[in-house]
């Protein structure tokens, strides 16, 4: 299994990240790390 760290600039157009339920997960990341900062490796993955 391969783990992609949900970075703020992903290209979300990529095949892996094509579910309705991807997008909001994408979403939710963008207003997260806005709020608590964005510290490898303590990030979403996918």
């Amino acid at each position: 299994m391969e783990l992609s760290i949900i970075e703020l600039n992903i290209d979300r157009s990529s095949e892996l990240f094509d579910s309705e339920e991807c997008q909001m997960l994408l979403k939710t990341y963008d207003a997260y790390y806005q709020e608590i900062g964005f510290n490898v490796p303590w990030v979403g993955y996918l």
